[in-house]
This record gives structure tokens, C-alpha cells and sequence, in this order.
């Protein structure tokens, strides 16, 4: 054993290098943490590796995150400490690779270390307890202890097993079967059982070490179809209370050289976390390849009873921080807003998808470094943003899952149990701000909250979150271990929330588990695309807006989903990749194609063929053009669902302009409040006496009927087709179409532009616009102010279909005349598909479809 004497800026210093994967003189220390590529797992690996030092000034994780420099961090003294590990453990290490942050593949570098006690860098994200030295808290070594919160909640709760499982040749599956089973007697996690105490409390005990017995089954199979349906049979396999289960499946192949067996552990969540299951396989490869057998770590029971005392000395702390947070989030929305599929199965169960955006490193990389912020703070901002757009709030709140190994507990490095900690984060959404300054607000608040990693439910927060994400650098696999498995070791996990989201900062992918009752896998994968488009958003420019960023959240197969859910109430979240068209040119080509069609049909015989709708609208096109109106300009139309409405929005986008839908249900007042907030200066109803509706008395208005009587005569009559001069159009594929209010959940309804190519690419899906095509008759039902409304009247004329009008008598009326509607929730449930019978024959592309969120439950089947 050397021993060195060096300050303690000498040993800062080196242990920050090994952490960067640098060398001591390459580290610019007048720059941050972060801008030197340090995220909250190297952060904690520098506080575990300077409190192994016992230095007198340790810096913390939280500090290492937000100080402006290395610099800051340093002690000014030189002060000396005996430094009793071997050098080579705390040594710089040397790259290589051209860039000093990366490793010679590209990859950035995320170093293990092995300064405390053999541990490896805790899996889950996580800052730093505040307020609370290491070491303030008395060792005690406990027989029995309180199980942690997390605990009982994973206990008396469900779906909470991890099943990690790893495949070796025939041979050297006996090795590790064999370490195994030495590692597992040892950990003191592994004889701990649970029972309640007399006032019902959840309560640990310690079993006797020689009545412990492990349960190892095994199953040989000589077929590669057979062997991979016992693997999945084994993985489909959930332990119902806090215990665990090894099996071993074994492919005894004709040709011994393609044999192989793969060992399944599966284990309630109540006993195991990601960082212990690191902990243990290092135990476990070090044992196999016959090393010594490394000694339990500090008992959970120990850990849990320290933590315990956290609660004691700082609840009250804990009490005023999650009471400032509920103050400031008063509305924070928890849900993504998303409606269960119609055919959604009652049975539990799970869903997997997976996604890789590995090609953002570089950005990511050079971004954090520049904002000063850790790759958990892009992903966290970028999944608030996904559940902003899909639940239509600007607060929300998600789950962040945190490892709990920075807490102030001796030996917390390793301790084999489960230390992670489920909280609220609370994430407002100011559209205005910049993307930089929004990550690194979620980046403090992140900081600030994991101070409070300790704190429980009865501190003053709930876990009503329905999306948690964790953080990790992914499984390691020692690679210097002599025994090395067939494939990368990999785990299966349910969970209780929802959606789980599991993200890889090493390898830069994501893993997202749902709940099948909740979300179907199209859902899924929606929500994971949304994820990136977000995150690439956030990643790629720091002085664009988060506006701009939400706008490119949904993609269009999403939101065309949504729509036939009903969670999409805003053409603004749709990224479209149809540049070559607006919404003109695509009811241009559907009136060259159906101009003798009927496009609109009003009721009581009166119909308007394309050629009649195409020739009105171009008429109120030239009026508008006469009363000013230039490109990009807001044209309110009074929304009654009449034909004039229709021609109005027509007429609107063929002047250049963009259309807001005042709907004439709507108190005066908010109408008011939605033309001025529209900046719109000129206004289209339908009749003289409708100017009444007018949201000021000096908006300059066209009256539709007045100006085609001008021209053709009354619009009750044959409509006309006088002709009037051609003008070149300029396509405005990406300029605004329609702007759209939405329903004001969050408060004051709030304007949201949609582009042309956003709505053109979205109809692109046939059965996204409700099967359109000629013949088929699909129903204005939805109310004019609601964005469903222009859903329908688009699907129809931009694919020659028949827009259906209502009659104002009976509403209901028009179903009985279509092929296609779309109706909400609570309407669906209060009228029989019997009533109906044309909808139910309709072709699959033509479903029925039902609108509305979190409303689906108990719906008739169409």
C-alpha cells in the first residue's frame, strides 16, 4: 500500500480528473463542471471519492453542478491529507483520443469509479441532500429497521419486479451460477423479510444467515425455438411480494459450440435497485473469475435507519421546501391528457418501446457544455414539454426517480438495497423564454429539489405523477472481468406508474414502459417520437423559443392518432414534411376532380357542388383583397356552421389570410377577448342582421350574403358561376393557416397557430380524415369553435367527400345522413349505435370516431 501525502487541491483535482477521463494538467479550471462534460453521476462519483479522502472541504454534488468554475471549488489552502489508497485509483487518466472528453470512438467518456470501497457509479440521476454534511448522521448496525416509504409503496402496490437476466456458454454458466450463489449468501438484503409491527408500520428484519435457502430452478431445452419460449416465460414472471428467483435456461444444441444457458434473476423492486444490481454483478464477475470474495456492503437495514434520522433533524426543512413548490405549481398538471384506446384490455399488463436519437451526442454534448447544465436537465425539460403539448398545460408535473447514493449515510456507496426515491417535478412552461434559459431553470430546479431526495410523502407532496423518467449510464459490464457474456446483460421491468421512462445518457436511447389499460403501443411510440422531436428541439439551437420548440413536438402519425382518440385539439403541435402544397392547392385539385360533386350538402335538397363552392369562395376571395387584406393578416368568421362559414375560411386562406372561427355560442365577452387577441382587423358573417355578432362595433365586416348578391344575385338561389380574373397564387405551405383557441383548461383559452402543411400533411392518412374520398359523407357535428370542426371540413373538401351540414332544429339529425362523424365522450354515451345503423355498416376506414379525454370508459361500441 503506498502513501502519499498531497493537499487536499492536489486530490480534488485528481479525483475530478479521473472522473472527467482527463488528465490533471488538461483540466481548464476556469471552467465549470459541466463545460468540462461532468453530468450528475460523475458528480457524485467526485463527492464519493473526495469523502473517501476525508477532506475538510468535500465538495458536494449540488455544488460541483452549479458552481460557475472548478476554480470556485478548490480550497485555498494546502492543507495536506495521507492518502491511503493505492495511487493508481486516484491517478489522471489519459486519453488517446483527440478530444480530451472523448474516448476514441466518439463516445464521451463516463468513467467508473472504484475510489469507495469497490463501487460502481450509482445507475440513477441524482443531485445532491442538502443542507446536511456527510457524516452528521450517527453508523448505528440494526437487527430490525422501518422499511423506507418506496418500500412499502412497491410492497403494498403492484407490478414491481425486475427480471435482469444474462447468457454465457455451458461452461462458464457453472462459474457464475456458482458466484452467484456465494454473493447472494453474503448480502444481508437478500435474508431480510418484512412483517408489520403492532401500530401497522412495514417493519425489516434480519433472518438467521444459516436458514437463508436461494431458489434456483432450471429448465434444459434442445430446440432454439424452445429455448427462447422458456426464456419468455420465465421474463413474463412477477414476484408477488419482496422476494426473488433465480432460473436458469439451458440450450443444449446438437452442435455443442452453439450451446448456451441464460440465468434469470427475478427480483421484487422492495429488494434491488439499478445501482445495487451494478454492485452485484461486479461482485459476481470478480468472484467467477477467481478473485476474492468481496464482504457484504453496509446493511440496507443500517442505511434505511439513517435516513430514518434524516427525517427526524430535517423534516421540518423538507415541510417548507415541497410547500413552496405546491404555492408556486397551484395547477400543475400530472396527466398527459391522453384518453385509454377504445380497445383497451382490463387485464394488467405491460408495453415496451424503444428508441435510439444517439445522433444528438454531439449536440447534447457541445449544449451542456455551453448552458452549464447535465444531460438529465435536457431530458427532463424535453419530456415537460411533451406533456405540456399533449395535455395543453403550461405547468406540469412528472417523476423524477432519484438513486439516494449522495445521502449523508456511512458506506452509502455499498450498500446493496433499494436507496431510490420517486418525487413531483414541477415544470412551468413560459413560451416566450428561450430554450436555453428553460433548461437551465429545469436544470436548478432539478438541483434544488434533489436536496430533498430523502424527504417522503408526509413531507408534503404526492406521487399523482402519471410519467416518471430515470436516468442511467446503462448496465455495466466490467471489461475487465476474465468471464465475459455472449451477449450484454439486459433487464425486463413493470412498474406502478404509468409510463416509465428509462434513459440511457451513455448510449443516448430510451426505454418506455406503459401500461396497456392506459395507452396502446401506437400511443407509445407516439409519446417517444414526441420525445425526440422535443429533445432535438431543445438540443439544437439555445436562442429559439420554447414556442418554437412545442410547435415541433407532435408528429403528424400522432396527431392523427390523437384525433381519432380525441386528445388533439391543436393543428400547432403537427411537424409536417409536405412543403409543395397548402390547403388551397389541395382543394384546387379536388374541385378539378369533383367539380360536378357535392361537397356541401345543407339539408332539405339544398346542395353546392365543388364547382359552386370553388367559384363563391374565389369571389369573397376578391373582396377581401378589395378591402385590404394582406398575406398573413387574421380574417374572424362568425362560426354558425352555416355554408357561409365554410366559404368564409375558404375564402380567407385564397386571399393569403389566416382564419380564426369565433364561435356564435360564445359569450360576447370572450369573443371579444379572442379578435383582440387574434390581431385581426376585418371580420366575415354570413347575413346583415348577423353583424350583431360583431366583436366591435367599427370591425370593418364582409357580409357574405351581400357581396355574392352583389355579384350572383341571393346565395338561396342557383349559385352562380360568373367569372372573375385569374391571379398567380404564391404557395404558403409554411405560413400560418388557421389560428385556433384552445379550450382554456389552464385558464384564459390561448391563440395557437397551425400551419398549411402541417393540416395538408395530416390529411394525407385516409384514415386519419375519417376515410374521405369521393362518395363518402362525413358530418360537421363538432361545434364551429372547436378545432374537431376544422378536422371535418378539411378531411371532406380536400379529398372530395361530402360535408354534411347540421340543421340547427335537431343536431343529432345529421348522423343519421353520413358515413363518418366524430363526437365526444359524453355524447356517445348518451345515444345507441342502434340509432344508427348507417355508421355501423361503414368500412373500417370510415369508422365512427369518438373525441374527448380521460372520457372513454363505458363507451358504446360502433
Amino acid at each position: 500500500m503506498t502513501v502519499k501525502r498531497m493537499s487536499e487541491r492536489e486530490y480534488i483535482l485528481a479525483v475530478l480528473a479521473k472522473a472527467l477521463n482527463v488528465s490533471v494538467p488538461s483540466l481548464d479550471i476556469s471552467k465549470s463542471f459541466t463545460e468540462l462534460g461532468g453530468h450528475s453521476l460523475s458528480a457524485v462519483e467526485v463527492q464519493h471519492g473526495c469523502k473517501n479522502g476525508k477532506l475538510a472541504n468535500s465538495p458536494s454534488v449540488l455544488s460541483l453542478l452549479v458552481s460557475p468554475s472548478i476554480e470556485a471549488l478548490l480550497p485555498d489552502d494546502e492543507t495536506e491529507i495521507r492518502c491511503l489508497k493505492p495511487l493508481q485509483e486516484v491517478a489522471p487518466v489519459k486519453l488517446t483520443a483527440k478530444d480530451p472528453l472523448q474516448s476514441s470512438d466518439g463516445i464521451q467518456a463516463h468513467a467508473v469509479s472504484e475510489i469507495d470501497n469497490g463501487c460502481v457509479v450509482p445507475a440513477l440521476e441524482e443531485p445532491v441532500v442538502q443542507n446536511v454534511k456527510l457524516g452528521t448522521i450517527q453508523h448505528c448496525s440494526a437487527i430490525e429497521a422501518p422499511a423506507t416509504d418506496m418500500q412499502a409503496g412497491l410492497i403494498r402496490g403492484c407490478r414491481s419486479t425486475i427480471n435482469y437476466y444474462e447468457t454465457w456458454t455451458l461452461v462458464d454458466v457453472v462459474l457464475i451460477q456458482h458466484a452467484w450463489k456465494k454473493v447472494i449468501a453474503v448480502e444481508p438484503i437478500f435474508r431480510t423479510e418484512f412483517f408489520e409491527n403492532d401500530s401497522g408500520e412495514l417493519m425489516m428484519r434480519l433472518e438467521d444467515q444459516h436458514g437463508s435457502q436461494i431458489e434456483w430452478d432450471e429448465t434444459f431445452t434442445f430446440d432454439q425455438q424452445s429455448y427462447q419460449a422458456a426464456i419468455d416465460k420465465v421474463l413474463a414472471q412477477t414476484q408477488n411480494g419482496p422476494a426473488f428467483h433465480f432460473h436458469t435456461i439451458v440450450f443444449a444444441a446438437k452442435d455443442t459450440g452453439r450451446s448456451e444457458a441464460t440465468i434469470v434473476l427475478s427480483v421484487h423492486h422492495a429488494l434491488l435497485d439499478g445501482c445495487s444490481m451494478d454492485l452485484l454483478v461486479e461482485k459476481v464477475r470478480r468472484a467467477a473469475s477467481g478473485g476474492p470474495l468481496a464482504g457484504p456492503g453496509t446493511s440496507f437495514l443500517n442505511a434505511a435507519t439513517e435516513v430514518k434520522k434524516l427525517h427526524q433533524h430535517y423534516g421540518a426543512d423538507a415541510e417548507e421546501f415541497w410547500r413552496g413548490r405546491r404555492m408556486s405549481h397551484p395547477n400543475a398538471t400530472p396527466s398527459m391528457g391522453l384518453a385509454p384506446p377504445s380497445m383497451a384490455d382490463n387485464t394488467p399488463g405491460k408495453g415496451e418501446v424503444s428508441m435510439s436519437f444517439s445522433h444528438l451526442q454531439g449536440t447534447l454534448e457541445a449544449q451542456c457544455r455551453s448552458l452549464g447544465v447535465t444531460v438529465a436537465a435536457f431530458f427532463h425539460a424535453a419530456w415537460a414539454l411533451v406533456q405540456a403539448a399533449y395535455s395543453d398545460s403550461d405547468d406540469v408535473v412528472l417523476g423524477t426517480i432519484l438513486s439516494g447514493r449522495n445521502l449523508p449515510v456511512t458506506g452509502i456507496g455499498s450498500v446493496v438495497g433499494p436507496l431510490v426515491n420517486s418525487l413531483p417535478l414541477h415544470v412551468s412552461i413560459a413560451r416566450d423564454m428561450e430554450t436555453a434559459e428553460f433548461v437551465q431553470q429545469v436544470f436548478v430546479d432539478l438541483a434544488e429539489m434533489s436536496g430533498f431526495q430523502w424527504s417522503t410523502p408526509a413531507h408534503g407532496f404526492e406521487r399523482e405523477f402519471e410519467a416518471a423518467l430515470s436516468v442511467s449510464c446503462g448496465l455495466k459490464c466490467p471489461s475487465n472481468a476474465k468471464l465475459q457474456p455472449l451477449q450484454p446483460p439486459t433487464y425486463v421491468f413493470e412498474s406502478s406508474i404509468p409510463l416509465s421512462i428509462a434513459l440511457d445518457q451513455a448510449s443516448l436511447s430510451m426505454r418506455l414502459v406503459y401500461h396497456t389499460q392506459r395507452y396502446d403501443r401506437q400511443m407509445a411510440e407516439g409519446l417517444a417520437d414526441s420525445f425526440v422531436s422535443a429533445l432535438t428541439g431543445l438540443a439544437s439551437s439555445s436562442t429559439g423559443t420554447v414556442q418554437q420548440c412545442l410547435s415541433n413536438v407532435m408528429t403528424v402519425p400522432m396527431q392523427g392518432h390523437l384525433r381519432v382518440l380525441g386528445n388533439c385539439l391543436s393543428g400547432a403541435t403537427t411537424r409536417a414534411a409536405h412543403e409543395t402544397q397548402d390547403l388551397v392547392d389541395v382543394f384546387d385539385e379536388a374541385v378539378k376532380q369533383n367539380g360536378a360533386k357535392t361537397a356541401l350538402d345543407v339539408g332539405e335538397g339544398c346542395i353546392w357542388t365543388y364547382s359552386d363552392v370553388n367559384e363563391q369562395s374565389r369571389q369573397l376571395a376578391a373582396e377581401l383583397a378589395r378591402m385590404g387584406l394582406q398575406p398573413g393578416d387574421v380574417v374572424c368568421v362568425h362560426a354558425d356552421g352555416s355554408a357561409s362559414w365554410v366559404l368564409g375560411l375558404l375564402a380567407t386562406l385564397r386571399a393569403g389570410g389566416v382564419f380564426c372561427s369565433l364561435d356564435a355560442s360564445l359569450p360576447h365577452a370572450l369573443r371579444s377577448a379572442m379578435f383582440r387577441t387574434s390581431g385581426s382587423r376585418v371580420c366575415v358573417v354570413g347575413q346583415e342582421w348577423q353583424r350583431k355578432f360583431l366583436p366591435e362595433d367599427d370591425v370593418p365586416c364582409l357580409v357574405v350574403e351581400t357581396a355574392l348578391q352583389k355579384r350572383a344575385g341571393d346565395i338561396t338561389s342557383e349559385p352562380s358561376r360568373l367569372s372573375h380574373p385569374e391571379t398567380t397564387r404564391i404557395c404558403r405551405a409554411r405560413e400560418p393557416a388557421y389560428l385556433c383557441f384552445t379550450s382554456g383548461s389552464t385558464g384564459t383559452p390561448k391563440g395557437v397557430l397551425c400551419t398549411h402543411q402541417a393540416l395538408v400533411a395530416f390529411q394525407k392518412d385516409e384514415a386519419v380524415r375519417l376515410g374521405a374520398r369521393t362518395g363518402v359523407r362525413i358530418a360537421q357535428f363538432m361545434s364551429p369553435g372547436f378545432d374537431g370542426s376544422i378536422h371535418e371540413i378539411f378531411s371532406a373538401l380536400s379529398y372530395g367527400a361530402t360535408l354534411v351540414l347540421r340543421r340547427n332544429v335537431d343536431p343529432f339529425e345529421v348522423l343519421s345522413r353520413v358515413d363518418s362523424a366524430i363526437m365526444t365522450p359524453s355524447v356517445a354515451r348518451t345515444i345507441s349505435p342502434q340509432e344508427f345503423p348507417n355508421l355501423q355498416r361503414v368500412s373500417p376506414l370510415r369508422l365512427s370516431v369518438v373525441l374527448g379525454a380521460n372520457e372513454n370508459a363505458g363507451l358504446p361500441r360502433w
